[in-house]
Protein backbone atom coordinates (compact mmCIF):
# COMPACT_ATOMS: atom_id res chain seq x y z
CA UNK A 1 0.00 0.00 0.00
CA UNK A 2 1.19 3.85 -0.59
CA UNK A 3 0.84 6.25 1.76
CA UNK A 4 -0.20 9.17 0.50
CA UNK A 5 1.86 12.66 1.34
CA UNK A 6 0.87 15.93 3.01
CA UNK A 7 2.66 18.70 2.03
CA UNK A 8 3.95 21.59 4.13
CA UNK A 9 5.19 25.35 3.01
CA UNK A 10 8.71 25.12 1.24
CA UNK A 11 11.36 28.06 2.24
CA UNK A 12 14.96 28.50 1.47
CA UNK A 13 17.01 30.22 3.74
CA UNK A 14 20.37 31.31 2.40
CA UNK A 15 23.64 32.96 4.18
CA UNK A 16 26.73 33.33 3.55
CA UNK A 17 39.82 29.75 2.71
CA UNK A 18 44.38 25.71 0.77
CA UNK A 19 45.69 21.58 -0.87
CA UNK A 20 48.11 17.33 -0.74
CA UNK A 21 49.76 13.12 -0.26
CA UNK A 22 51.37 11.10 -2.37
CA UNK A 23 50.56 7.62 -3.98
CA UNK A 24 49.93 5.08 -1.49
CA UNK A 25 51.81 1.77 -0.70
CA UNK A 26 50.53 -1.44 -0.59
CA UNK A 27 52.07 -2.62 2.28
CA UNK A 28 50.41 -4.38 5.12
CA UNK A 29 48.20 -1.86 7.40
CA UNK A 30 45.45 -2.01 9.91
CA UNK A 31 42.10 -2.23 8.60
CA UNK A 32 39.74 0.78 9.64
CA UNK A 33 38.61 -0.42 13.02
CA UNK A 34 35.25 1.20 13.73
CA UNK A 35 36.27 2.82 17.32
CA UNK A 36 34.22 5.68 16.61
CA UNK A 37 30.84 5.92 18.82
CA UNK A 38 27.70 5.96 17.53
CA UNK A 39 26.90 9.64 17.16
CA UNK A 40 23.49 11.55 18.15
CA UNK A 41 21.12 11.38 15.23
CA UNK A 42 19.97 15.27 16.15
CA UNK A 43 16.29 16.58 17.12
CA UNK A 44 13.73 14.32 14.61
CA UNK A 45 12.28 17.54 14.06
CA UNK A 46 12.07 17.83 10.09
CA UNK A 47 13.85 21.06 8.71
CA UNK A 48 11.91 24.20 7.42
CA UNK A 49 14.57 26.17 6.04
CA UNK A 50 18.57 25.10 5.35
CA UNK A 51 21.70 28.02 5.53
CA UNK A 52 24.12 27.48 3.04
CA UNK A 53 27.84 27.74 3.13
CA UNK A 54 30.26 27.48 0.12
CA UNK A 55 32.99 24.90 1.02
CA UNK A 56 35.11 25.20 -2.64
CA UNK A 57 34.59 25.84 -5.90
CA UNK A 58 36.25 24.32 -9.26
CA UNK A 59 37.30 26.57 -12.17
CA UNK A 60 39.70 27.28 -14.70
CA UNK A 61 42.59 29.58 -14.11
CA UNK A 62 41.67 32.05 -16.72
CA UNK A 63 38.09 32.87 -15.66
CA UNK A 64 37.06 35.28 -13.48
CA UNK A 65 38.33 34.68 -9.23
CA UNK A 66 39.88 31.43 -10.65
CA UNK A 67 39.37 28.75 -7.48
CA UNK A 68 38.44 28.04 -3.88
CA UNK A 69 40.09 25.67 -2.17
CA UNK A 70 40.36 23.40 -4.42
CA UNK A 71 43.66 23.99 -7.04
CA UNK A 72 42.45 25.86 -10.41
CA UNK A 73 42.07 23.28 -13.46
CA UNK A 74 40.74 20.50 -11.30
CA UNK A 75 36.70 19.33 -11.77
CA UNK A 76 34.32 17.41 -10.49
CA UNK A 77 32.17 14.93 -12.65
CA UNK A 78 28.84 13.76 -11.82
CA UNK A 79 29.93 13.90 -8.37
CA UNK A 80 28.21 12.76 -5.06
CA UNK A 81 29.78 14.53 -2.41
CA UNK A 82 29.21 12.78 0.93
CA UNK A 83 28.38 14.55 4.08
CA UNK A 84 28.68 13.47 8.16
CA UNK A 85 26.42 14.46 11.18
CA UNK A 86 29.75 16.41 11.77
CA UNK A 87 29.63 18.48 8.65
CA UNK A 88 32.45 17.21 6.47
CA UNK A 89 32.16 16.60 3.29
CA UNK A 90 34.17 14.13 1.10
CA UNK A 91 34.16 14.47 -2.66
CA UNK A 92 36.35 12.96 -5.10
CA UNK A 93 37.91 15.52 -8.01
CA UNK A 94 38.56 13.11 -11.20
CA UNK A 95 39.60 15.71 -13.57
CA UNK A 96 42.90 17.32 -13.25
CA UNK A 97 46.55 18.54 -15.58
CA UNK A 98 48.36 16.02 -13.85
CA UNK A 99 46.12 12.80 -14.93
CA UNK A 100 45.65 11.50 -10.96
CA UNK A 101 42.11 11.34 -9.19
CA UNK A 102 42.33 13.53 -5.99
CA UNK A 103 39.89 13.27 -2.86
CA UNK A 104 38.78 16.16 -1.36
CA UNK A 105 38.00 16.75 2.59
CA UNK A 106 36.61 19.34 4.74
CA UNK A 107 33.95 21.49 6.13
CA UNK A 108 32.76 25.23 6.64
CA UNK A 109 36.17 26.21 8.06
CA UNK A 110 38.22 25.01 5.46
CA UNK A 111 39.38 22.25 3.28
CA UNK A 112 41.91 20.50 0.53
CA UNK A 113 42.70 17.96 -1.46
CA UNK A 114 44.24 15.48 0.93
CA UNK A 115 44.89 12.09 -1.23
CA UNK A 116 45.80 11.96 -5.15
CA UNK A 117 45.92 8.81 -6.83
CA UNK A 118 48.85 7.44 -9.08
CA UNK A 119 48.47 8.82 -12.58
CA UNK A 120 45.76 7.31 -14.76
CA UNK A 121 44.14 5.19 -11.85
CA UNK A 122 40.28 5.31 -11.80
CA UNK A 123 38.73 6.23 -8.51
CA UNK A 124 35.05 5.04 -7.54
CA UNK A 125 32.88 7.58 -5.56
CA UNK A 126 33.82 7.86 -1.78
CA UNK A 127 32.09 7.13 1.37
CA UNK A 128 32.96 9.38 4.64
CA UNK A 129 31.90 8.00 8.20
CA UNK A 130 31.63 10.08 11.21
CA UNK A 131 35.26 10.68 12.12
CA UNK A 132 35.81 11.34 8.91
CA UNK A 133 37.51 8.40 7.52
CA UNK A 134 36.94 7.91 3.85
CA UNK A 135 36.94 4.71 1.31
CA UNK A 136 37.01 4.88 -2.19
CA UNK A 137 38.58 2.52 -4.92
CA UNK A 138 40.94 2.32 -7.06
CA UNK A 139 41.35 0.51 -10.17
CA UNK A 140 43.39 0.44 -13.47
CA UNK A 141 46.77 1.16 -11.48
CA UNK A 142 49.19 -1.51 -9.71
CA UNK A 143 47.60 -2.20 -6.81
CA UNK A 144 44.02 -2.82 -7.16
CA UNK A 145 41.72 -2.33 -4.15
CA UNK A 146 39.69 -1.04 -1.92
CA UNK A 147 41.37 2.42 -0.14
CA UNK A 148 41.29 4.04 2.72
CA UNK A 149 42.03 7.55 4.06
CA UNK A 150 42.50 8.75 7.64
CA UNK A 151 44.61 11.64 8.58
CA UNK A 152 45.21 10.03 12.48
CA UNK A 153 46.91 7.03 10.73
CA UNK A 154 50.77 7.35 9.51
CA UNK A 155 50.44 7.38 6.63
CA UNK A 156 46.86 8.89 6.00
CA UNK A 157 46.24 6.45 3.03
CA UNK A 158 46.83 2.98 2.01
CA UNK A 159 45.53 -0.81 0.81
CA UNK A 160 42.50 -2.48 2.83
CA UNK A 161 42.02 -5.17 0.66
CA UNK A 162 42.65 -6.40 -3.16
CA UNK A 163 40.10 -9.62 -2.64
CA UNK A 164 37.48 -10.61 -3.55
CA UNK A 165 40.27 -12.42 -6.49
CA UNK A 166 39.43 -11.74 -10.27
CA UNK A 167 37.61 -8.97 -9.23
CA UNK A 168 37.62 -6.11 -11.76
CA UNK A 169 36.15 -3.25 -9.27
CA UNK A 170 34.69 -2.55 -6.29
CA UNK A 171 32.08 0.39 -6.88
CA UNK A 172 31.02 2.86 -4.75
CA UNK A 173 31.87 1.17 -1.71
CA UNK A 174 30.16 2.11 1.89
CA UNK A 175 31.72 2.62 4.99
CA UNK A 176 29.77 2.63 8.35
CA UNK A 177 30.65 3.96 11.80
CA UNK A 178 31.26 0.11 13.10
CA UNK A 179 34.50 -0.31 10.54
CA UNK A 180 32.45 -2.47 7.94
CA UNK A 181 32.56 -2.00 3.98
CA UNK A 182 29.90 -2.62 1.56
CA UNK A 183 30.30 -2.44 -1.96
CA UNK A 184 29.38 -4.63 -4.78
CA UNK A 185 32.01 -6.65 -6.96
CA UNK A 186 32.54 -6.33 -10.43
CA UNK A 187 33.60 -9.79 -12.14
CA UNK A 188 33.10 -8.85 -16.10
CA UNK A 189 30.06 -10.61 -16.50
CA UNK A 190 28.78 -11.33 -12.95
CA UNK A 191 28.31 -9.08 -9.88
CA UNK A 192 28.30 -10.10 -6.14
CA UNK A 193 27.41 -7.92 -2.90
CA UNK A 194 30.22 -7.77 -0.18
CA UNK A 195 31.10 -7.07 3.43
CA UNK A 196 34.53 -6.46 4.42
CA UNK A 197 34.35 -6.59 8.20
CA UNK A 198 36.36 -4.29 10.75
CA UNK A 199 39.67 -5.72 10.72
CA UNK A 200 39.81 -8.22 8.38
CA UNK A 201 41.12 -8.08 4.66
CA UNK A 202 39.20 -10.75 3.33
CA UNK A 203 35.20 -9.52 2.14
CA UNK A 204 32.45 -11.93 3.19
CA UNK A 205 29.92 -12.83 0.47
CA UNK A 206 26.43 -11.76 1.05
CA UNK A 207 24.82 -12.56 -2.46
CA UNK A 208 25.92 -13.20 -5.66
CA UNK A 209 24.36 -13.19 -9.52
CA UNK A 210 23.30 -16.90 -10.72
CA UNK A 211 26.95 -16.66 -12.67
CA UNK A 212 28.76 -17.02 -9.73
CA UNK A 213 26.11 -19.04 -7.71
CA UNK A 214 23.97 -21.39 -9.41
CA UNK A 215 21.44 -21.05 -6.87
CA UNK A 216 21.01 -18.00 -6.93
CA UNK A 217 17.90 -16.58 -8.58
CA UNK A 218 19.11 -12.96 -9.54
CA UNK A 219 20.84 -12.43 -12.90
CA UNK A 220 22.26 -8.87 -12.70
CA UNK A 221 22.82 -6.64 -9.19
CA UNK A 222 22.88 -3.43 -9.43
CA UNK A 223 24.63 -1.04 -6.88
CA UNK A 224 24.21 -1.76 -3.33
CA UNK A 225 23.72 0.07 -0.07
CA UNK A 226 24.98 -0.32 3.46
CA UNK A 227 23.83 0.57 6.44
CA UNK A 228 25.15 0.75 9.81
CA UNK A 229 23.54 -2.37 11.36
CA UNK A 230 25.50 -4.63 8.45
CA UNK A 231 22.76 -4.70 5.98
CA UNK A 232 22.69 -4.62 2.10
CA UNK A 233 20.21 -3.39 -0.44
CA UNK A 234 19.87 -3.17 -3.81
CA UNK A 235 17.79 -3.79 -7.25
CA UNK A 236 17.60 -7.15 -7.84
CA UNK A 237 16.64 -9.00 -11.78
CA UNK A 238 15.53 -12.16 -11.42
CA UNK A 239 16.67 -14.42 -14.67
CA UNK A 240 16.66 -16.68 -16.55
CA UNK A 241 17.79 -13.51 -18.86
CA UNK A 242 18.56 -9.24 -17.68
CA UNK A 243 16.16 -8.08 -20.35
CA UNK A 244 14.09 -5.06 -18.78
CA UNK A 245 11.07 -6.76 -18.68
CA UNK A 246 12.67 -9.88 -16.57
CA UNK A 247 11.10 -9.43 -13.04
CA UNK A 248 12.79 -6.54 -10.70
CA UNK A 249 12.84 -6.28 -7.03
CA UNK A 250 14.21 -4.22 -4.47
CA UNK A 251 15.80 -6.60 -1.57
CA UNK A 252 17.78 -6.14 1.71
CA UNK A 253 19.74 -8.92 2.59
CA UNK A 254 20.20 -8.71 6.38
CA UNK A 255 23.39 -9.20 8.47
CA UNK A 256 21.73 -12.24 9.85
CA UNK A 257 21.25 -13.64 6.14
CA UNK A 258 17.80 -13.01 5.95
CA UNK A 259 16.47 -11.30 2.67
CA UNK A 260 13.72 -9.12 3.09
CA UNK A 261 11.64 -8.44 -0.29
CA UNK A 262 11.48 -4.42 0.21
CA UNK A 263 9.39 -4.22 -3.59
CA UNK A 264 8.37 -5.88 -6.73
CA UNK A 265 8.07 -4.31 -9.86
CA UNK A 266 4.41 -5.35 -12.40
CA UNK A 267 6.68 -7.91 -13.62
CA UNK A 268 7.26 -9.92 -10.67
CA UNK A 269 3.57 -9.35 -9.15
CA UNK A 270 0.82 -7.81 -11.69
CA UNK A 271 -0.56 -6.02 -8.28
CA UNK A 272 2.14 -3.78 -7.85
CA UNK A 273 1.97 -0.03 -7.71
CA UNK A 274 5.60 0.16 -9.24
CA UNK A 275 6.25 -0.35 -13.30
CA UNK A 276 9.80 -0.45 -12.83
CA UNK A 277 12.41 1.15 -10.49
CA UNK A 278 15.27 3.36 -11.47
CA UNK A 279 19.07 1.69 -12.25
CA UNK A 280 20.33 4.28 -10.00
CA UNK A 281 21.56 3.64 -6.39
CA UNK A 282 18.88 3.04 -3.71
CA UNK A 283 19.51 4.28 -0.34
CA UNK A 284 19.49 2.65 3.10
CA UNK A 285 19.11 3.90 6.50
CA UNK A 286 19.69 1.81 9.53
CA UNK A 287 16.23 1.48 10.29
CA UNK A 288 16.40 -1.03 7.04
CA UNK A 289 14.45 1.43 5.46
CA UNK A 290 15.00 1.37 1.82
CA UNK A 291 14.73 4.65 -0.85
CA UNK A 292 13.85 4.33 -4.73
CA UNK A 293 13.11 5.69 -7.60
CA UNK A 294 10.00 4.05 -9.52
CA UNK A 295 7.77 4.76 -12.47
CA UNK A 296 4.29 3.91 -10.96
CA UNK A 297 2.09 1.49 -12.57
CA UNK A 298 -0.70 4.16 -12.42
CA UNK A 299 1.60 6.66 -14.26
CA UNK A 300 4.46 9.30 -13.10
CA UNK A 301 7.27 8.57 -11.09
CA UNK A 302 7.62 8.88 -7.28
CA UNK A 303 10.46 9.00 -4.68
CA UNK A 304 9.34 6.30 -1.90
CA UNK A 305 10.08 5.02 1.25
CA UNK A 306 9.74 1.27 2.24
CA UNK A 307 10.87 -1.56 4.62
CA UNK A 308 8.68 -4.57 3.37
CA UNK A 309 6.45 -4.70 6.44
CA UNK A 310 4.93 -1.60 6.45
CA UNK A 311 2.92 0.86 4.38
CA UNK A 312 5.42 2.24 1.62
CA UNK A 313 6.07 6.37 1.79
CA UNK A 314 5.50 7.90 -1.07
CA UNK A 315 7.83 11.11 -0.53
CA UNK A 316 7.37 12.58 -3.59
CA UNK A 317 5.03 12.22 -6.93
CA UNK A 318 5.09 13.85 -9.69
CA UNK A 319 2.27 16.54 -10.48
CA UNK A 320 1.69 16.97 -6.45
CA UNK A 321 3.19 19.38 -4.48
CA UNK A 322 5.14 21.63 -6.96
CA UNK A 323 7.14 18.60 -7.89
CA UNK A 324 7.12 18.11 -11.99
CA UNK A 325 9.47 15.77 -13.31
CA UNK A 326 11.79 13.68 -11.06
CA UNK A 327 15.41 13.07 -12.37
CA UNK A 328 17.42 9.52 -12.79
CA UNK A 329 19.95 10.88 -9.79
CA UNK A 330 19.91 8.45 -6.68
CA UNK A 331 18.23 9.31 -3.65
CA UNK A 332 19.47 9.68 0.00
CA UNK A 333 18.23 8.57 3.19
CA UNK A 334 18.75 9.67 6.94
CA UNK A 335 18.05 7.49 10.09
CA UNK A 336 14.61 9.65 10.40
CA UNK A 337 13.93 8.46 6.99
CA UNK A 338 14.49 12.09 5.67
CA UNK A 339 15.05 11.46 1.38
CA UNK A 340 16.76 14.18 -0.43
CA UNK A 341 16.39 14.02 -4.21
CA UNK A 342 16.66 16.24 -7.58
CA UNK A 343 13.76 17.41 -9.22
CA UNK A 344 12.35 19.99 -11.60
CA UNK A 345 9.58 22.08 -9.99
CA UNK A 346 6.55 22.87 -11.49
CA UNK A 347 8.18 26.00 -13.11
CA UNK A 348 10.88 24.22 -15.22
CA UNK A 349 13.39 25.18 -12.60
CA UNK A 350 15.61 22.07 -11.39
CA UNK A 351 15.80 21.85 -7.46
CA UNK A 352 16.90 19.82 -5.02
CA UNK A 353 14.33 18.89 -1.96
CA UNK A 354 13.97 16.89 1.01
CA UNK A 355 10.87 14.97 2.01
CA UNK A 356 8.97 12.55 4.85
CA UNK A 357 6.10 12.06 3.03
CA UNK A 358 4.58 14.33 5.11
CA UNK A 359 6.48 17.50 4.77
CA UNK A 360 8.37 18.24 1.56
CA UNK A 361 11.02 20.95 1.21
CA UNK A 362 13.20 22.86 -1.08
CA UNK A 363 16.90 23.23 -0.05
CA UNK A 364 18.03 24.79 -3.55
CA UNK A 365 16.71 26.09 -6.65
CA UNK A 366 18.39 26.88 -9.83
CA UNK A 367 18.52 30.73 -9.92
CA UNK A 368 18.52 31.08 -6.07
CA UNK A 369 20.88 33.86 -5.00
CA UNK A 370 23.46 32.08 -3.09
CA UNK A 371 27.05 32.70 -0.58
CA UNK A 372 30.21 32.31 -2.25
CA UNK A 373 33.87 33.56 -1.95
CA UNK A 374 33.28 36.17 -4.32
CA UNK A 375 30.19 37.35 -2.96
CA UNK A 376 26.46 36.72 -3.79
CA UNK A 377 25.89 34.59 -7.11
CA UNK A 378 23.51 32.31 -8.00
CA UNK A 379 23.34 28.85 -9.00
CA UNK A 380 23.19 28.79 -12.85
CA UNK A 381 24.70 27.67 -16.12
CA UNK A 382 25.68 29.91 -19.30
CA UNK A 383 23.05 27.75 -21.14
CA UNK A 384 19.62 26.55 -20.86
CA UNK A 385 20.05 22.69 -21.67
CA UNK A 386 23.06 23.01 -18.94
CA UNK A 387 22.01 21.68 -15.29
CA UNK A 388 22.87 23.71 -12.67
CA UNK A 389 23.20 21.08 -10.45
CA UNK A 390 25.67 18.21 -11.14
CA UNK A 391 25.54 15.20 -9.42
CA UNK A 392 23.53 13.40 -6.45
CA UNK A 393 23.01 15.10 -3.37
CA UNK A 394 23.63 13.03 0.28
CA UNK A 395 21.37 14.23 3.69
CA UNK A 396 23.07 13.46 7.44
CA UNK A 397 21.34 12.67 10.27
CA UNK A 398 20.92 16.58 11.16
CA UNK A 399 18.87 17.05 7.87
CA UNK A 400 22.48 19.16 6.40
CA UNK A 401 22.34 18.20 2.88
CA UNK A 402 25.84 18.54 0.40
CA UNK A 403 25.60 18.88 -3.12
CA UNK A 404 26.99 20.85 -6.49
CA UNK A 405 26.07 23.49 -8.52
CA UNK A 406 27.19 25.53 -11.12
CA UNK A 407 27.62 29.47 -10.30
CA UNK A 408 27.81 33.05 -12.19
CA UNK A 409 27.15 36.38 -10.35
CA UNK A 410 23.39 37.40 -10.09
CA UNK A 411 23.47 40.18 -13.07
CA UNK A 412 24.86 37.72 -15.80
CA UNK A 413 25.24 34.06 -15.86
CA UNK A 414 27.35 34.32 -18.80
CA UNK A 415 30.11 34.89 -16.63
CA UNK A 416 31.31 31.30 -15.55
CA UNK A 417 31.75 30.89 -11.63
CA UNK A 418 32.85 27.31 -12.13
CA UNK A 419 30.92 24.40 -10.09
CA UNK A 420 30.24 25.27 -6.29
CA UNK A 421 30.08 22.76 -3.72
CA UNK A 422 27.62 23.31 -0.59
CA UNK A 423 26.65 22.77 2.86
CA UNK A 424 23.05 23.18 3.71
CA UNK A 425 22.67 23.30 7.27
CA UNK A 426 19.30 22.59 8.19
CA UNK A 427 17.49 24.84 10.34
CA UNK A 428 14.42 23.56 12.36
Amino acid sequence: MLRPIALCLISLVACGDDDGSSRPDAGDVPPIDGAAAETDAGPAVFPGSWELSLLARCNFEVNEGGAYRIPPDHFLDGPNPQVNDAGQVAVTVPIAPDGKRHLWLGDASGGELVYHSPVDAFMSGVSLDGDGRAVFDLTMTDTEGLYYYDAADDPPSDVLTTEPFGALGRGDPVLNDAGQIGFRANFGDARAHYVLEAGSSSPDLRVAETALDGDSPYSFLFTSAFNGAGDVASQARRGPGTDNDRPDEIVLWKASGEPVLIAQDVDSDPESPYARFDASHVALNDRGQVAFIAELAAGGRAVVVADGSSEDIIVAREGEGGVADIEFFSPDINAHGWVVFRAFDSDGKRAIWVGDGSALERVATGGDQVPTDLGTGMIAQETADNPVFDGGPSINDRGDVAFACGLAPTDDDQVEWGTGLYLAAARP
